[in-house]
């Protein structure tokens, strides 16, 4: 009887050691999961910087293309206002030459 409980005694033993393995295994497990999960986490929030980054710079060249399409239509204003300045010169350099003429003939008579 006594070398059945020193059997007995061996036997459980031994199922709480395998029992021990196990559960350190499964917290192994469990452990890699987390870390796992938490690598997920932060690839997702990682990847949701670079949404956020595209995002904005999305805004960015679409702001430069207006300021670009208003810059454009400012030098094509200043362009036209300068042609018309020019025109007006001509015009009144042709006026003051009829002025001057005018007054040379003016002279001779």
């Amino acid at each position: 009887a006594e070398n059945d409980a020193k059997v007995g005694e061996a036997t459980a033993v031994e199922s709480e050691r395998k029992a021990t393995e196990q559960a350190d295994q499964a917290n192994a497990a469990a452990d890699q999961a987390t870390a796992r999960e938490e690598n997920s986490k932060q690839a997702e929030s990682a990847a949701k910087a670079q949404e956020d980054e595209a995002a904005q710079s999305e805004v960015d060249a679409a702001k430069a293309k207006d300021e670009a399409v208003e810059f454009e239509r400012a030098a094509k204003e200043a362009e036209k206002n300068a042609t018309e300045s020019a025109k007006a010169s001509r015009e009144a350099e042709k006026v003051a030459q009829q002025a001057e003429a005018s007054a040379k003939e003016g002279e001779s008579k």
